[in-house]
């Protein structure tokens, strides 16, 4: 069976940048933020990859290291855990729900953080600094 897949506008993926631009790479939009990286498959977007920023954001291993680390850990019973809720709620942003979590390693750089992923294939990783900040 193939999973639903969204329709997201690529202005909804600029919130989730540092300066407001969307690229594209890897057959995917890519959002880069301090500390954050958002991936949206093309089957995802309301927009056309074509319409977004040619190249890629940050280092290719984090593209890569974000779409391959395997996540299989339901958030739901993390909701109630402030940090959890406030990046849920960000994500509610793009209209989707029903996330999943994994602990993350941030390739080349000594920092962890967690990786949340849709079944759509659309994947938002941050820093633990990132995320507790945030949840401030």
């Amino acid at each position: 069976m193939i999973a639903p897949t969204a329709r997201i506008p690529a202005a909804a993926l600029a919130a989730f940048t540092a300066g407001g631009v969307v690229y594209r790479a890897f057959g995917c939009a890519i959002a880069a933020g301090c500390g954050s990286l958002l991936i949206v498959p093309k089957q995802c977007l309301a927009s056309r990859l074509d319409e977004l920023a040619h190249g890629c954001p940050v280092p290719f291993e984090e593209v890569l290291a974000t779409l391959e680390t395997p996540v299989t850990r339901a958030v739901d019973r993390y909701a109630e855990c402030r940090p959890y809720a406030v990046v849920l709620a960000r994500l509610s942003r793009l209209g989707l729900a029903d996330w999943d979590v994994a602990p993350f390693r941030v390739p080349r750089a000594e920092s962890t953080g967690m990786l949340f992923a849709h079944h759509t294939g659309v994947r938002y990783a941050l820093t633990a600094e990132r995320m507790f900040r945030a949840a401030a």
